[in-house]
């Protein structure tokens, strides 16, 4: 809507706002609220000439109240009675963008419905009242949580592809620091013998054969945590709104790494120096 219809703003002004024509059970049945002033009601006969504004549309609107202010729709004067708390009415890609409720059933397309018990029995009956009103026109109905779902399908298939592929990498690296820690156990085999032999503990022995792949693996950490910090802040800009990216995030991220990693090593390390030094010492 590109006039301006609000009080105390400057009438050459262009503000876009979004108009929606509902009925007064409307509010109730979407399980909305209202931060300020009331409801449409039955019980005021004005009502279809008065408006109820989300938080954004107040803040327009600049006054500490707005209730009672004069709004001009369509050339059609009335007041506001009412602040709705603000709500989505597009993805979250998108901002909440200011809105103005009228009460006008007779211009209304869409019929929006909350059901209790049986879903089936419910929409059977919603279709003969369909029928029985209007015929001709074929019965058609969405479930919002569906469409919600829906239109964020790329968002749940990137996570799904994102988990695979880091469960697949965790695997591959988990094998290559295997094998590398077996590789080194077999030869420092002898060295580990002697070690044993001289009283050296289990315990001495894995944290002398793991600091290595910790100090790697530490490396790697810092290597990679500001590119995925990077990254993962790009995609969030997509969403107007998002979650915090936090230092505590990739903290978290790499202490779960460091630990399968020292896992990993840890264990192969473990079994070598459990390993008597009789057999491997017995060729010297």
């Amino acid at each position: 809507y590109n006039n301006n219809p609000l009080a105390g703003k400057d009438p050459d002004e262009e503000v876009e706002i979004n108009v929606l024509s509902a009925d007064e059970d409307f509010i109730e049945t979407m399980k909305m609220d209202i931060i300020n002033g009331r409801n449409f009601s039955s019980q005021f006969g004005r009502d279809t000439s008065n408006y109820i504004i989300n938080e954004v549309t107040a803040g327009i609107m600049g006054f500490d109240d707005p209730v009672n202010q004069e709004l001009s729709i369509w050339g059609q004067k009335g007041t506001v009675i009412g602040v709705v708390k603000d709500f989505h009415m597009s993805s979250m890609y998108e901002p909440i963008a200011p809105l103005i409720i009228r009460n006008d059933p007779n211009n209304t397309f869409v019929a929006f419905i909350r059901t209790q018990g049986n879903v089936q029995d419910a929409l059977t009956e919603i279709e003969s009242v369909t029928k029985e009103l209007n015929p001709g026109y074929p019965f058609a109905y969405d479930f919002l949580d569906q469409s919600f779902r829906e239109a964020y399908t790329g968002e749940m298939t990137l996570g799904t592809i994102t988990k695979i592929f880091a469960f697949i990498s965790i695997l591959i690296s988990c094998l290559g620091l295997f094998g590398l820690s077996s590789y080194t156990a077999e030869q420092r085999s002898k060295e580990i013998g002697i070690r044993k032999v001289y009283g050296a503990s289990v315990v001495r022995i894995v944290s002398m054969l793991s600091w290595g792949y910790a100090k790697l693996i530490l490396i790697a950490f810092i290597l990679a945590a500001p590119v995925a910090w990077y990254f993962m802040a790009q995609w969030l800009k997509n969403f107007e709104f998002r979650t915090d990216l936090t230092f505590f995030v990739l903290l978290s991220a790499g202490v779960i790494t460091f630990a399968i990693g020292a896992f990993t090593v840890g264990l192969k390390s473990w079994q070598a120096a459990l390993a008597s030094p009789i057999h491997t010492l017995k060729e010297e």
